[in-house]
Parts: structure tokens; sequence; C-alpha cells
């Protein structure tokens, strides 16, 4: 069995401040489009630290800590939105960029990826059999096969 590929870790910046993440691989060094894991709130990115080396055989993985969570600034005021969220996350993905990824979403995270059902960058995926509320998108598959 071949050893996982290490996760790194990194930070980014956006108008609120800096965002937290972790990652596998490059995102220009990628076959496929890129895996946006979205936490559940509260909670950091960490939640994925067993998943990322999984997926990223042949694409980039990351995970973000959503704002106010984890390692990543505080969103810019107390009244925010699924709106608000879906916005950060693109955001994030200009800063790397990442014009589409595959987006999964534990939770909070399914909300972000809901919220984006107009047409935006995400495509949506399921992993496994981990999807939760009806994640819409890929039939189910092993981590391999991604």
């Amino acid at each position: 069995m071949s050893e996982l590929p290490p996760i790194d870790r990194g930070f980014l910046r956006l108008a609120e401040g800096l965002v937290h993440y972790r990652c596998v691989g490059r995102p220009q060094a990628s076959d496929g489009v890129p895996i946006y894991l979205a936490h559940a709130g509260p909670g950091s990115s960490r939640a994925f630290e067993g998943l990322l080396p999984q997926l990223c055989a042949r694409r980039f993985v990351f995970a973000p800590d959503m704002l106010g969570n984890g390692d990543s600034a505080a969103p810019a005021s107390d009244a925010v939105d699924m709106g608000y969220y879906v916005d950060c996350a693109i955001r994030i993905m200009d800063s790397l960029g990442i014009a589409a990824v595959d987006f999964y979403g534990k939770l909070f995270g399914w909300n972000i990826e809901i919220s984006d059902m107009g047409g935006g960058p995400f495509h949506r995926i399921k992993i496994g059999d981990t999807s939760i509320g009806g994640i819409m998108g890929m039939p189910s598959g092993t981590p391999a096969d991604m």
C-alpha cells in the first residue's frame, strides 16, 4: 500500500482577513477539477484530515476554515447569510486561481452548496456513502474513483 501524501496548510487573504486552509496537491498540477471540501459549522477543516489525502490521487483537494471558524478571520459583520458564505467560497477559489470545483459540504457546508444552485462555479459531488441531506451529483464511489 502506498503512503498517503502529506496535508499542507496555508493562509490566503480576503477583505475580512486571513483564511486558513488545508490541501493536498497543487491546483495547476492536477489532472481534474479541484475538490472543495466545506466543513460543518461550527468546526474547521480539520474534520477532513482523514479524507483529504484519500481524494488527491489525480486532483487538487482543499478545505478552508470558513470565516468565523477554525483559524480563519471573523466574517465582515455579525449579520451574514448563506449568500455571504457562497461569495466567500468563490473569493477563496479566486485567490487560489480556481475557476470551478467539485464541491462537497457537510451540514453547514452543504447549505453553501445548495445556496449556489443558481448556476455558480460549484459542481456537486457525493463522496462514497457520506452524502448529507441529499447532496446531488456523482454516483456513490470510492475516493480513488474520483
